[in-house]
């Protein structure tokens, strides 16, 4: 159950509000934020959705759609291609706080205040 501000506003177990929030996604974090650019060409390629670029340019997260194995391949092929170097990558599914960010429009932290 999630509960914001005293009150349940979803409820279902952690893989069903996970899946309610969205698939997967991929995260790169990049060597170097000059590749920010082309990485975020490639993710758009895959991406359901805008390209998050955060960490000074160096991490990217993009939502995929049901072929997100494949999505993580082409990826992973393209910045082979355009020689995108990579520290690390990885397919991730939302967290917990994803759902509650999704659900509130706030993190469970400023619920807290």
């Amino acid at each position: 159950m999630v509960i914001d501000h005293g009150r349940e506003i979803a409820h279902g177990t952690a893989d069903e509000l996970k899946a309610q929030t969205g698939g997967q996604r991929i995260e790169v974090v990049l060597v170097s934020p000059a590749d920010a650019d082309a990485a975020s060409r490639v993710l758009n390629e895959v991406a359901v959705g805008e390209v998050q670029v955060t960490g000074g340019g160096r991490e990217l997260a993009a939502a995929v759609g049901d072929e997100a194995a494949g999505d993580l391949l082409r990826v992973l092929q393209a910045f082979e291609r355009d020689a995108v170097k990579v520290l690390d990558v990885g397919l991730r599914r939302p967290t917990l706080d994803d759902v509650f960010l999704s659900l509130t429009g706030h993190d469970s932290t400023e619920a807290e205040q």
